[in-house]
């Protein structure tokens, strides 16, 4: 009698489990589903600028994107790149919290990504505890689409944004770090051009890095209405720590850490799923064969 009162117990130990595992499966399923269609939420920093840089119109999300998707791939490389670098400058505000600050608006969505959402919030409580430091709740998206769609972020993120999108387009680029600026590298046909959308500054036909002509990127950001920054800038490209990166080496370990967090957001639901679906096939196993053998 007691075993068979353990046995039942069992089956529906068995039957919450796989019950609970299939619904929180397919719930997380269904978050991860809900995120590919909804659009990542534009920073409210983002939403309340409207002209900045030069005086350039802020366009929206999906504006940015057709304006660069109605570049003529017929034009000169120089036109195209310059239109790049002034398309992006216009949509992405430079800002993003201080080294010590935690911005909720600025971490990912549980849409965007439930795991790193839970990672990013559970790290900034902890910073507020006093026993962590923020590091990961400052991460922002390492891809174009991501930075164009929060709207926000340093010159490194305009830049990555005007690379990124420069590759998936087949136009290699690379990010050019000055040791307190970055801004984006493109070689084509044997001339080399300098795009700093933070600035929302073109230098066509400069020399390759680390040689640099001081003269012709000063008078680019000059021209550009500068002129009061013109010492700082000279500083910048002036040192001697230049380096020309590739894109993979620039993000470094943040794009396996958005990489990894990708991975579980989709493995963990379909282990749940798994783990729930094998659980309750068992449990109507059982069911059904005791039921055979009460018929037999």
């Amino acid at each position: 009698m007691a075993w068979h009162v353990l046995e039942g117990m069992g089956a529906m130990v068995r039957y919450i489990l796989g019950l609970g595992a299939l619904a929180g499966g397919l719930a997380i399923l269904v978050l991860n589903i809900a995120g590919l269609i909804l659009p990542i939420p534009e920073h409210p920093r983002a939403q309340h600028t409207q002209i900045h840089k030069k005086g350039l119109l802020r366009p929206s999300y999906e504006d940015t994107l057709q304006a660069l998707s109605r570049i003529d791939r017929n034009l000169p490389a120089e036109h195209q790149l310059a239109l790049v670098n002034r398309i992006i400058a216009a949509r992405v505000v430079n800002y993003w919290p201080q080294p010590d600050q935690v911005d909720v608006d600025i971490m990912h969505s549980f849409l965007e990504d439930w795991y790193m959402a839970l990672l990013q919030r559970g790290e900034a409580w902890l910073a507020a505890e006093g026993v962590a430091k923020i590091d990961l709740a400052r991460v922002g998206r390492r891809d174009f689409r991501g930075i164009l769609a929060k709207g926000v972020g340093l010159c490194g993120m305009s830049a990555l944004a005007v690379v990124d999108y420069l590759g998936e387009q087949g136009q290699p680029a690379k990010m050019l770090a000055l040791g307190g600026h970055v801004v984006a590298f493109a070689s084509v046909n044997g001339r080399n051009y300098i795009m700093d959308p933070t600035f929302a500054v073109f230098i066509p036909d400069v020399p390759a890095p680390p040689a640099r002509s001081l003269s012709k990127i000063l008078a680019a950001y000059s021209d550009a209405g500068y002129s009061g920054k013109l010492a700082s800038l000279e500083k910048l490209y002036s040192q001697s720590s230049m380096k020309v990166l590739e894109v993979d080496r620039y993000q470094g370990r943040w794009k396996r850490t958005l990489i990894t967090a990708r991975v579980i957001k989709w493995l963990v639901p379909a282990l749940l799923i798994g783990l729930g679906t094998v659980l309750l096939l068992k449990v109507m196993s059982r069911q059904e064969g005791k039921q055979a053998l009460a018929l037999s």
